[in-house]
């Protein structure tokens, strides 16, 4: 985790800037290449319990550049796969590159 976030150092620097970031979300559903995934994997490669989703939407960010306010817009897209198992919290098992999704 330590590889994506970045140092207490950077933070200080990036508030700075006063950028605040949302996700403005269109679609959620299970990739084809999941579906795939879990009919050619060996019995127990992949708990029942974990699925994968595809996330599409639009990133927004706004804030201060130069003392000047800017702010930016793009269409995103990424998988998160999470596990949940009966009787128990689920949790994120991991997430792909941003723009890199599963299809």
């Amino acid at each position: 985790m330590r590889a994506y976030l970045p140092s207490s150092i950077v933070w200080k620097q990036l508030q700075t800037y006063g950028t605040r970031q949302h996700l403005d979300i269109d679609a959620v559903g299970v990739p084809d290449a999941w579906i795939t995934a879990r009919a050619q994997a060996s019995a127990g490669q992949i708990s029942k319990t974990t699925v994968a989703y595809t996330v599409t939407g639009t990133a927004h960010r706004d804030g201060t550049w130069n003392r000047e306010p800017v702010e930016s817009s793009r269409r995103v897209s990424f998988t998160v796969f999470i596990d949940c198992p009966t009787g128990e919290p689920c949790r994120l098992l991991r997430l792909s590159r941003p723009d890199a999704p599963l299809q």
